[in-house]
């Protein structure tokens, strides 16, 4: 079995959409929402909250649907980067450009942020919930808890992590900016107008930052370092950069512009990018370097810090899309380690040689493009078929390889679903020839590029593009990354190992992420914990417990959100007998699409 365990990132503009809904604007209503949608540890806003007055900004929409269209117009104008990526003709939607921003709304004005939350959830809670359609229920259901979710860790905004090594806005932009499609000639110049606004970004990510410094919540040097370590390769070799290389690569491939123009457009992007881009990272690298130190916690995670352990508690129910308590997801993960090393146990003892050999299988199929073919043939006997669509498998390039994820998915805009990319790392070690098949099932078919293209072709309510669950996405991705190993042409004992290592080892990290950021571990309490599982190299340990302070809870999306589709799927089993179909299963839950757990599990039965 490996003893470090990558995961599979997926790229796409969620984490610019939530600093988005973070910043929102305006609303109205009075009424509260129903209580029993979420838990009790987020159902109660603080005084401060309650005493905000409800503004009549949207008493003009009198239908649920009207207002929740208003609303997908009103949030995701608030970034091109989003919109963009949301959509590829937003004036079919009714959406003017405006002036082109990476990011239009202060992230620190934290009064205007908790006053949108109120006015959206009770202008949501004064429509008649019985007269609504069963899918606008569904959309009720998921705003009052995501609203009220975000209410209730309002008061500790200042915790929001925006920077991260792999799934910071920092690690993330060079991609989302290379992958920037031009559809006609106004994406161009919305995106060269755009390109110079990442340097007040960034200012204000440096604001955050300094007011989380003069709080005592500043990163630690480790996590700052490995941050300042990604931007540095970003801007290396300045006039060979991805965002010049892959512009160029754009600008060839359109045959509506002619060369002139092609010309004047590049030499535009290499100005903004050489004058701007570049030197907002350079500017992030010295404010992050000047603030380090600063940090009052630089021996464990959130748990050291007055209220870690709260935000810690927010940061996993977001993640997993489960409302329970950390303590209680703690007890499911270490059931399911348990039993997946006792069987683990079980089956070297029948055969012996399993786990000597398992390193250096080879499976049947080592090509990308041939790994994606056999996949949508094998996945049709046990899930819906999808829409015709295409996709790009491309690498990661030299500069950014060592700070990226083994392989990631980039997410098309709704109203072009046949433009995905998949992302592999050639330099990820964790990249092998018994990995990519299910990496490939993970980020393709029947995992991201599948699951969001066939929840496209159900013409969901727009304002759900706004929302993202990660335990869904991912613990989806992660569900079907585990039941490819069938498909793969491996020995089915073999197959059974690769599956049970999958989720032993995002459970086993996902301990160490709650050990670190909720129990308040140190590397040495890591280090013991880790041990009593066969790991013992100090920089293994290291990395792990590195990887746990600078990005809380980002394992838990895929370890919970994988356990939570494999109980709701043993549950509709046990309940259904004979007459139970995986098909059906799988596309009652693609139809329902992401959403948190105890939604589904509401609305799973109708879909059934």
């Amino acid at each position: 079995m490996k003893k470090k365990r990558n995961l599979w990132g997926k790229i796409v503009c969620s984490i610019l959409i939530v600093c988005l809904l973070l910043t929102g604007c305006g609303g109205t209503g009075t009424e509260l929402p129903p209580q029993d949608l979420v838990p009790d540890t987020t159902t109660a806003p603080s005084d401060s909250l309650q005493e905000l007055p409800v503004k009549n900004t949207y008493s003009e929409y009198k239908t649920f649907s009207e207002f929740t269209d208003a609303m997908f117009r009103k949030e995701i104008s608030g970034s091109t980067l989003n919109m963009h990526y949301t959509l590829a003709h937003p004036e079919n939607y009714g959406i003017s450009r405006g002036s082109a921003a990476l990011f239009k709304n202060s992230m620190i004005d934290f009064e205007t942020i908790r006053q949108s939350y109120v006015d959206y959830l009770a202008k949501i809670c004064s429509f008649d919930y019985a007269s609504l359609t069963k899918q606008e229920q569904l959309v009720y259901d998921m705003l009052v808890y995501d609203l009220k979710q975000e209410l209730a860790a309002s008061d500790n905004m200042l915790y929001t992590p925006l920077l991260g090594p792999t799934t910071g806005i920092n690690a993330q932009l060079p991609f989302l900016l290379a992958e920037y499609r031009f559809y006609e000639e106004a994406d161009i110049t919305d995106y060269l107008t755009m390109l110079p606004t990442v340097s007040d970004y960034f200012a204000e990510i440096l604001r955050l930052e300094k007011m989380k410094s003069e709080a005592g919540l500043f990163m630690s040097d480790t996590t700052a370092d490995a941050i300042i370590s990604q931007c540095t390769s970003f801007i290396q070799n300045p006039n060979e950069n991805l965002l010049l290389t892959s512009f160029s690569e754009r600008m060839e491939e359109i045959d509506w512009l002619d060369a002139e123009k092609k010309a004047a457009y590049t030499e535009q992007n290499k100005e903004a990018v050489l004058k701007s881009v570049l030197p907002a990272y350079q500017n992030l690298i010295d404010g992050l370097t000047k603030l380090k130190g600063t940090g009052k916690n630089q021996t464990t995670g959130l748990a050291a810090l007055p209220a870690g352990k709260d935000y810690y508690q927010y940061l996993v129910n977001r993640a997993t899309g489960c409302s329970l308590s950390v303590s209680e997801l703690q007890k499911e993960l270490e059931d399911m380690v348990t039993a997946n090393l006792r069987e683990i146990i079980t089956i070297a003892s029948k055969n012996p040689e399993i786990l000597k050999n398992i390193d250096n299988l080879s499976l049947p199929i080592t090509e990308p493009d041939a790994c994606l073919t056999d996949l949508q043939e094998k996945i049709q006997a046990d899930f819906p078929e999808g829409p015709e669509t295409h996709y790009e498998v491309k690498y990661v390039s030299e500069a950014l390889k060592e700070h990226m994820s083994p392989a990631f998915y980039l997410t098309p805009p709704i109203d072009a679903p046949e433009d995905n990319v998949i992302y592999i790392n050639p330099g990820n070690s964790a990249q092998t020839n018994q990995t990519l098949y299910a990496t490939l099932a993970h980020e393709g078919y029947p995992g991201h590029l599948y699951q969001i293209t066939y929840f496209s072709q159900t013409n969901p309510a727009l304002v759900r593009n706004l929302l993202n669950y990660p335990g869904y996405v991912e613990g989806w991705a992660t569900y079907v990354e585990c039941l490819s190993y069938e498909y793969s042409g491996a020995d089915p004992t073999a197959a059974r190992i690769f599956q049970l290592d999958t989720t032993y080892s995002l459970g086993l990290y996902s301990l160490v992420d709650i050990g670190v950021n909720y129990e308040g571990w140190t590397q040495k309490d890591t280090a013991a914990f880790l041990s009593a599982y066969g790991i013992t190299d100090q920089n293994t340990i290291k990395k792990i417990f590195d990887t746990m302070v600078a990005e809380p809870s980002n394992y838990l999306s895929y370890s919970v959100g994988c356990m939570q589709f494999m109980k709701l799927r043993d549950a509709a089993a046990e309940q259904q007998g004979d007459a139970f179909s995986l098909k059906k299963f799988h596309k009652a839950i693609l139809d329902i699409g992401p959403a948190p757990f105890s939604i589904i599990e509401k609305y799973l039965p109708d879909f059934l």
